[in-house]
């Protein structure tokens, strides 16, 4: 499983990982385009603390040295951060009634997907991300968001940047 962000980048496409433990680490090492592990499977995969954005921050710039060329830590109701060679962004969760986050990671990669199929540029995938993943944690079950309530929440996504 490990090989194929190295298949993908031989073929001219960007490999996402959403893994964790020694498959993130291979993964890692395969250079693949985006890595995206949870503030905990970060935390494991680097022995760093991810409990504060500050240390987050620290922990995907190191991240970034292990191989991959984009690194999002989610970080549940605090959103998600986005680092790479030209900074680190924190993109902010909606504020909605957490009903079930689970699935809301998924969610999260799907949107940004979503976002990067559509050519956005990564800081805008990942909020479309961080908005697909609200909509999932807004709802009962292991329902995922319409496209209209992704819409209505993508309205109140925003982002800071964060100190080098």
């Amino acid at each position: 499983m490990v090989i194929f962000p190295l298949v993908f980048n031989q073929a001219g496409a960007r490999a996402v990982l959403d893994a964790e433990g020694e498959t993130l680490r291979l993964g890692c090492e395969a250079k693949p385009f985006l890595v995206k592990p949870n503030h905990v499977e970060a935390a494991k995969l680097t022995g760093m603390p991810t409990e504060t954005v500050e240390e987050a921050a620290r922990t995907a710039r190191h991240i970034l040295t292990m191989g991959p060329e984009q690194v999002i830590i989610s970080m549940g109701e605090l959103g998600a951060m986005l680092a790479n060679r030209d900074g680190a962004w924190l993109v902010h969760t909606p504020k909605i009634q957490m009903r079930n986050p689970i699935g809301a990671g998924d969610s999260l990669v799907g949107g940004l997907v979503y976002g990067l199929v559509q050519s956005l540029e990564v800081l805008n995938a990942l909020e479309w991300g961080v908005a697909c993943g609200a909509a999932a944690a807004s709802l009962s079950g292991t329902e995922i968001g319409s496209k209209k309530w992704v819409e209505e929440l993508l309205e109140k996504v925003h982002f800071s940047i964060l100190a080098g």
